[in-house]
């Protein structure tokens, strides 16, 4: 997001005169902690307030997220209330996508049933015809399976079994968790299926990391299987993974979320300065990424070692982290420039109006909330205009 923002800004013509700026919230994929954060977003300043005008206006234009579907939905629901253009890269099944109408919301990302149809298509180009399907203990774990179940019973792809791992709230009862995770790699080891297919969203995969936990701190035999996962899975994103033996995934097969190489992000990333004052991400990132810590950071004594600042970015391992820009983050780049593009057709729009050279004029008040569906800057918000 920062590297598409200043761009941007960079850009003499895309936006003249307007510079963008952007507020960076934290879900910690919890319904309640996203709905707080989105009625942040429509509120002033420093307090929580929507609806009243009793501090320093922000000037909202549209928001980026969220990371799931699930997430999302939370964020429309407060959105669309206030007319402000949502633009989403997670995945929707068609089923969850007709469910909710949300005018304002706009994906970046596919259909998912390209995706499953691929699935079944590579699963036939190898031969593997008896398989198992794991998939998070929710709506959205359902559909998945219920939909692809349908997919492999018209192929004649039969299924070995169905696991269901635990859903988030688990996470606050960890016996129960243990034990349910358990049980899952119990069930694994029994069946002769050598072939797994697993919906590779952020809260199964992080289930699935717990199973290789499970499997190491109970001494319980490894899970020997093929792994054939979902595309929104951003292996290199966890910095957990540190602590978490992956030999579980290696020959794994993942679905990727289309990317393009972006010439000048590699000179970004080396000009991080975790010193900076001005982004405190940098060095939280630095130091999960380096497993150290800054000696200005406090906490009394602390065995890990001194962050220097001078680490270098390549060092760290590629589980951990990619020099080069991942799917899920040209979906997020791209989303940043459609929302940039949208907002300099309307300015453009009003600049043409009050000129009077426009057909199509767009109400100045109309700007307030980028209300992109009420004008004629909507074209610039389809996908096929940002596919890379």
């Amino acid at each position: 997001m920062v590297f598409a923002v200043n761009e941007i800004n960079e850009n003499l013509k895309l936006l003249p005169n307007v510079t963008l700026g952007f507020q960076i919230y934290e879900s910690y994929f919890s319904a309640r902690m996203a709905n707080q954060n989105t009625l942040n977003l429509v509120s002033r300043h420093n307090k929580t307030v929507p609806n009243y005008k009793c501090d320093v206006e922000k000037n909202l234009i549209a928001a980026i997220g969220g990371l799931d579907s699930e997430i999302t939905l939370h964020m429309a629901s407060i959105l669309t209330l206030y007319k402000i253009s949502q633009v989403t890269y997670s995945f929707f099944s068609p089923a969850v996508r007709e469910k909710n109408q949300f005018a304002f919301l706009y994906q970046m990302t596919p259909s998912e049933t390209y995706q499953l149809n691929g699935l079944v298509q590579l699963l036939l180009y190898f031969q593997w015809k008896w398989v198992g399907i794991i998939a998070l203990g929710d709506e959205k774990g359902e559909i998945f399976v219920q939909t692809l179940t349908h997919l492999l019973f018209e192929k004649e792809i039969c299924i070995a079994f169905t696991e269901r791992t635990p859903s988030h709230e688990y996470f606050f009862q960890l016996d129960e968790l243990i034990s349910q995770l358990k049980s899952i790699v119990v069930s694994l080891h029994k069946s002769n299926a050598s072939v797994i297919v697993a919906k590779a969203d952020t809260h199964a995969m992080l289930d699935i990391h717990w199973l290789e936990l499970v499997v190491n701190n109970f001494e319980l035999q490894p899970v020997d299987k093929v792994w054939v996962v979902t595309a929104p899975w951003d292996f290199s994103s966890e910095t957990f993974h540190r602590q978490i033996n992956i030999q579980i995934f290696h020959g794994a097969l993942s679905f990727a979320i289309h990317a393009k190489e972006m010439r000048d992000f590699q000179n970004f990333l080396h000009k991080l300065n975790p010193h900076s004052e001005a982004d405190s991400f940098v060095k939280l990132f630095w130091e999960q990424a380096f497993n150290c810590v800054f000696e200005d950071a406090g906490g009394g004594e602390n065995q890990l070692t001194s962050c220097t600042g001078d680490e270098q970015l390549e060092n760290i391992p590629g589980p951990l982290f990619e020099m080069q820009m991942t799917g899920q983050s040209y979906s997020i780049y791209n989303a940043i420039y459609a929302v940039a593009h949208a907002f300099h057709a309307m300015l453009s729009s009003r600049t043409k109006h009050r000129l009077g050279i426009v057909e199509y004029p767009v109400e100045s008040s109309k700007l307030q909330h980028f209300q992109c569906g009420s004008t004629e800057a909507l074209r610039w918000l389809r996908l096929d205009q940002f596919h890379g």
